[in-house]
């Protein structure tokens, strides 16, 4: 994303500075047909003064419209990870609590684990899928180490830690 943004910064750069160019040398040439001071060059001037305006304005308007469009996608995929981080953090704890998990609880598990692999870090579905391995199906007994990693990895997801 990082190298696409610097070519379409570089490509607006060079809009602008052949715009300026441009228009400077057009409007050159209707300075050099006017007589010097007459109101037809301030009127020029003034019209290159409104056009790099405009254009500039407009392109720092877009480039802002991106930004907040980018901002608003980020807040919708938090806040989507979160909701399904605690669901499946709910899930977990709803199994976990009779120590046993049947078929229906396994098909549950199993389908949060493919919605969180839609936002989560290749880590943090790794981080899942040794859990429920060792602690659901294996059945180890250092459940709560395994469930607070599986914490920890979220919050490291969701970058609350570092």
């Amino acid at each position: 994303m990082q190298k696409s943004f610097n070519k379409l910064s570089y490509l607006e750069l060079i809009i602008i500075i052949l715009i300026f160019i441009l228009s400077f040398i057009t409007f050159n040439y209707f300075f050099s047909v006017t007589k010097t001071g007459s109101y037809y060059q301030s009127v020029i001037s003034a019209l290159i003064g409104i056009l790099l305006t405009v254009t500039i304005t407009a392109l720092i308007l877009k480039k802002q419209v991106k930004g907040e469009e980018l901002k608003n996608q980020n807040i919708e995929v938090f806040k989507k990870k979160v909701e399904n981080y605690e669901n499946f953090t709910k899930l977990i704890v709803k199994s976990l609590a009779d120590r046993r998990i049947n078929e229906n609880e396994a098909n549950e598990l199993r389908s949060a684990i493919y919605n969180l692999a839609l936002f989560s870090s290749e880590k943090t579905i790794e981080v899942l899928s040794k859990f429920i391995r060792n602690h659901i199906i294996a059945d180890e007994e250092d459940i709560e180490t395994g469930f607070f990693t599986i914490i920890s990895q979220f919050r490291k997801d969701l970058k609350l830690e570092e």
